[in-house]
């Protein structure tokens, strides 16, 4: 897991069984710094797709012990309706010795985080925002608007930055014209 990016890479390897083990050798095997033209991949290596399974590859899902409540229900949502066979645990490193957050960081010398400039978005895109959001059933909007509402909340003491609140209210304009066409979204 690639935390910064909170995205997982997989990759899969396909080999070859008709070409060598190195193609940056010459047929007097002198190597060189580049594959040699001589020694090209079949056709069918090259960008070869392969349907993947996740829940396949996920076998456990570990929650953070720094993880809030609110975070917890929706691991064990998305795990749910993904209906993953994974199992769903608490991180080891839970306990009652485990220090908060803050203390952690301190202890391991991690630095806060820079705060973040607040640049507001622009009125195309949050329009591009609503437009997507507007094509989605009304309980995923819904999920939509608490997890914006949430990132609004989320920093004690801080006011919430000016592109959070732009993309809340496009949310919330999409629900009303819901409601206004008679959808329910209650």
């Amino acid at each position: 897991m690639y935390q910064p990016e909170r995205e997982l890479r997989a990759w899969v390897t396909v080999c070859n069984p008709l070409e060598g083990g190195n193609r940056h050798f010459d047929l007097n095997k002198i190597a060189h710094a580049l594959p040699l033209e001589i020694n090209q991949r079949h056709s069918w290596v090259e960008f070869t797709r392969r349907r993947i399974r996740l829940g396949d590859l996920i076998t456990e899902a570990v929650i953070s012990p720094w993880a809030e409540p609110d975070a917890v229900e929706e691991i064990k949502l998305w795990v749910n309706c993904k209906k993953f066979p994974a199992v769903l645990r608490q991180s080891d490193l839970a306990g009652t010795l485990t220090p908060a957050l803050d203390e952690f960081r301190t202890q391991m010398g991690i630095a806060n985080l820079p705060d973040e400039v607040d640049v507001p978005a622009t009125a195309y895109e949050v329009q591009q925002f609503y437009d997507v959001v507007a094509t989605l059933e009304p309980s995923r909007v819904r999920f939509l608007y608490k997890q914006r509402w949430e990132t609004c909340r989320m920093v004690p003491g801080r006011i919430p930055r000016i592109s959070d609140i732009q993309y809340l209210e496009a949310t919330v304009r999409v629900l009303d014209d819901f409601r206004k066409k008679g959808i329910n979204v209650a």
